[in-house]
């Protein structure tokens, strides 16, 4: 990758054993809205806000998927309003303790208990009323499944998203190249394609083991998924020194987002001027 900030993890994702990642540790992290947090939600809304390609999909798919969860529900939330009310969103993890968190938050969100969760979705309705209960929906739709990110369904979905995952999930720039692949791949050709992402990632812990991570910059991403996605907006904010994994605040830079339109396989061909 481009990006020149050196990391201090050496794994790859066949060499991690999700297992050991304790999804409630990190989660718990959640307690609190980060300022990265509420610009990803505003940037994110605004994008719906402003392209056709976007706003027009609200309410109208029938499929969704929310990749590399780790217990952590605000993803499925700002994906709630592209769903029709009869949808099914995914939410797809791999370790026991990520799917169990998960599959925990989404029960007691079936029961009206958002917990922590409640105040993220607040933080969305007050950029835009058409987010109001969007977590609280997300569970009542919500199906939690095992998929490695490189073994997703193709062309299953009609909106799909990560938040924070290819970036952290290895160390080799070959591998986030394939992740990433895949991820936008598991999206039916014209469907609506979100990612959020840490910038320039030096490798995390939660409960004190390393995780793999990958440093790229914004230009690393937008070169990643270029290929197979049409893309509308591309967001930065800069880190804000607030605690996350492990208490934490120097393994990363920033956070970003990037939405756009699944091409399918690879970009179309451009016709001749």
């Amino acid at each position: 990758m481009s990006s020149q900030v050196p990391s201090r993890s050496h794994l790859t994702n066949a060499a991690t054993n999700w297992n050991d990642f304790d999804a409630a540790i990190y989660h718990g992290q959640y307690e609190k809205i980060l300022p990265e947090d509420a610009a990803l939600t505003r940037a994110f809304i605004r994008a719906v806000r402003t392209h056709d390609e976007l706003r027009n999909r609200l309410g109208t798919a029938a499929t969704a998927l929310d990749v590399a969860v780790g217990g952590v529900l605000r993803s499925a939330g700002l994906l709630e309003p592209f769903t029709r009310p009869d949808a099914r969103i995914i939410l797809a993890d791999i370790g026991d303790t990520q799917l169990a968190t998960t599959s925990n938050a989404i029960a007691l969100g079936q029961k009206g208990d958002l917990g922590k969760w409640r105040k993220h979705e607040e933080d969305m309705a007050a950029v835009d009323p058409r987010w109001a209960n969007a977590i609280g929906n997300a569970c009542l739709k919500g199906e939690v499944r095992r998929f490695d990110i490189f073994s997703l369904p193709p062309a299953e979905y009609e909106v799909i998203s990560t938040a924070f995952g290819p970036e952290s999930l290895t160390s080799d720039p070959a591998e986030y190249r394939k992740s990433i692949r895949a991820w936008l791949r598991s999206g039916k050709p014209g469907a609506v394609a979100a990612m959020f992402y840490m910038i320039n990632s030096t490798g995390y812990k939660v409960a004190g083991k390393e995780f793999p991570a990958l440093a790229v910059s914004p230009a690393d991403v937008q070169d990643s998924v270029s290929p197979h996605m049409l893309i509308l907006e591309h967001f930065t904010t800069p880190a804000s020194g607030g605690a996350r994994e492990d208490h934490d605040h120097t393994t990363y830079g920033g956070m970003g987002m990037i939405i756009g339109i699944v091409y399918g396989d690879e970009r179309p061909v451009q016709p001749a001027a």
